[in-house]
């Protein structure tokens, strides 16, 4: 978590220039026309295609309760919001809301640097829907003898300031937890949805039928399948 992104970047930029990829940032896609094979950029430029694949990866969800839009509550996103985050939990109470591989690697890099790292989540095990019941007691009692404190089977229904800082986290069960950071892992959804496909809506289905046009095709972790309705 306190690598700097140049450390742990996939590709060198000159691997794209060696094999002729031109690569756009700062650019984001706003509608695709796939009947004219035309990407339509947010600034109003337009790009010719043959093949179209989407690959934007995910949207991590937010909290719904009072006070998630509070400083130090974080979705882990970039190498620079894992950074923030090291920088403020080290010697301070950390709260991480979802046992997920994100809030348990978390957990586990913070557990030697906090002064206390609470675990709060819905089911009652971490991993059960990967690894089973078994597996998932073993590992949270693995992180339990590291220091790591859980709350299983319950939810955040109030984060609380003191001076516009993160002071408390409050949980449906009526505990309350001291947190000068809070960390949310509670999953994620698609974010090719925000694409405007043509003139047609966007509909989401389990497989896509053959009449319809071929392509785009959307792929990456936790990939969406979609197609334009008739």
């Amino acid at each position: 978590m306190d690598s700097h992104p140049e450390q742990i970047t996939l590709r060198p930029k000159d691997f794209f220039c060696t094999y002729d990829i031109e690569v756009l940032t700062e650019m984001q896609v706003a509608a695709v026309d796939v009947k004219s094979k035309i990407a339509v950029f947010k600034d109003g430029f337009k790009m010719e295609y043959n093949k179209l694949l989407i690959a934007t990866g995910n949207t991590p969800k937010t909290l719904s309760c009072k006070g998630k839009e509070m400083e130090n509550v974080f979705n882990i996103r970039t190498p620079e919001d894992a950074n923030r985050v090291v920088k403020l939990a080290t010697s301070k109470n950390v709260v991480i809301v979802g046992a997920s591989f994100l809030g348990m690697e978390v957990a586990a890099y913070l557990a030697e640097r906090a002064h206390s790292v609470s675990l709060v989540e819905l089911e009652h095990v971490p991993f059960k829907k990967f690894f089973g019941e078994r597996v998932g007691r073993a590992v949270m009692k693995m992180f339990e003898n590291n220091r790591v404190k859980f709350y299983m089977q319950t939810e955040v229904s109030e984060l609380r300031e003191q001076e516009g800082k993160l002071k408390e986290v409050v949980l449906k069960s009526g505990k309350v937890l001291r947190a000068d950071v809070c960390v949310v892992g509670i999953g994620k959804g698609c974010s090719s949805c925000c694409l405007s496909l043509g003139a047609a809506p966007l509909s989401w289905q389990e497989e896509r039928p053959q009449d319809q046009l071929p392509g785009p095709w959307n792929t990456g972790h936790r990939s969406c399948n979609f197609w334009l309705s008739p």
